[in-house]
C-alpha cells in the first residue's frame, strides 16, 4: 500500500509549506501510541513538477503529512478566520479542518499592532481529524481592530496567525491589507479610501522608517513590500491611519 500526498500549486502554500526542492519535502506518520510523528521511512519520492510526495509499502492506516528539514506537519490545519460586526461588536469566528496535541487557542487584539492584548482564550480538541469551530465576541473593538490568533501546544509551543484587521462600520466594511503576512517584493493590496496623493511610509519595530512613498486618490492601492528584513512593520500615513504588516521569508 502507498500513500500520496498532493499539495497545492507553488503560488498557494498548503498550511505554509511551498512548493520545495525533491531533497526538501518528507512524509509523516502520526504514531498514536508514541504520540509522536514517525519519519522512518525510507522509500518515499518526491516528484517536484507534479508537487507529490509518495510514501511506498505503508502496513496500516493512520494520519499522514509532509513536512521540511525534518519538521512535522503543523498541529492545527487552520481553514478560516474572520471577523464581522453585529451591534456594534466584532465576532470573531475561525474554523480548523484536524488537530494534533491542541491545547488551547488565545484570541488577542491590537489597535496599533504592535501592543497586544487578550480577548479570550479557548481550548482546543487535543488531536482530532473532525472538524471544529470557534467563536468568540470583542464588545469592545477599536475603530480599527488587529486581531492575532494562537495556537499552543500542550508541550508549550506554538504558532500564530494574522493579521486580521477589521473596522466595526454600519456598513460592515472591512479596512485592510491583504495578504498579509508577505513577503519581501510581493505585491499587497490596501484597501483604504483616499481623496487627494498621500505620502506613506513604512516603519520597523524599532521605529525607523525604511521606506516611502506617494499613493493616489482611490478605495484600492497596490504596494510592492520593499525589500527588508522579516519582521513586523506598520504602514503609516500622514492623515494618522496606520496599518500592521508582518513581512516574512
Amino acid at each position: 500500500m502507498d500513500v500520496d500526498i498532493v499539495f497545492g500549486p507553488a503560488e498557494a502554500p498548503v498550511n505554509g509549506i511551498v512548493d520545495q526542492s525533491a531533497s526538501g519535502v518528507k512524509g509523516f506518520r502520526w504514531d498514536a501510541a508514541g504520540a509522536s510523528w514517525d519519519t522512518s521511512f525510507t522509500t518515499q519520492t518526491y516528484q517536484h513538477n507534479f508537487r507529490k510526495l509518495t510514501i511506498r509499502n505503508i502496513d496500516r492506516f493512520s494520519w499522514w503529512g509532509a513536512g521540511v528539514g525534518g519538521v512535522g506537519p503543523l498541529p492545527v490545519a487552520l481553514t478560516s478566520f474572520q471577523a464581522n460586526c453585529f451591534n456594534g461588536q466584532n465576532h470573531l469566528v475561525w474554523k480548523t479542518q484536524a488537530e494534533i496535541t491542541n491545547a488551547y487557542f488565545l484570541l488577542e487584539k491590537s489597535d496599533d499592532g504592535l501592543l497586544w492584548s487578550a480577548v479570550k482564550r479557548l481550548e482546543g480538541a487535543g488531536t482530532s481529524s473532525v472538524p471544529k469551530t470557534y467563536t468568540a465576541i470583542d464588545e469592545q473593538p477599536f475603530e480599527l481592530t488587529y486581531y492575532r490568533l494562537t495556537q499552543f501546544d500542550f508541550d508549550g509551543k506554538s504558532e500564530s496567525w494574522g493579521l486580521l484587521a477589521h473596522a466595526c462600520k454600519s456598513e460592515g466594511t472591512h479596512a485592510m491589507v491583504a495578504p498579509n503576512p508577505a513577503p519581501a517584493g510581493a505585491t499587497i493590496t490596501l484597501t483604504q479610501t483616499i481623496s487627494s496623493p498621500q505620502r506613506i511610509e513604512w516603519i520597523n519595530a524599532q521605529g525607523v522608517r525604511v521606506h516611502s512613498e506617494t499613493l493616489k486618490p482611490g478605495d484600492l492601492h497596490n504596494l510592492f513590500v520593499p525589500t527588508v528584513s522579516p519582521g513586523m512593520y506598520i504602514i503609516q500615513s500622514e492623515q494618522g491611519w496606520r496599518y500592521p504588516v508582518i513581512v516574512i521569508p
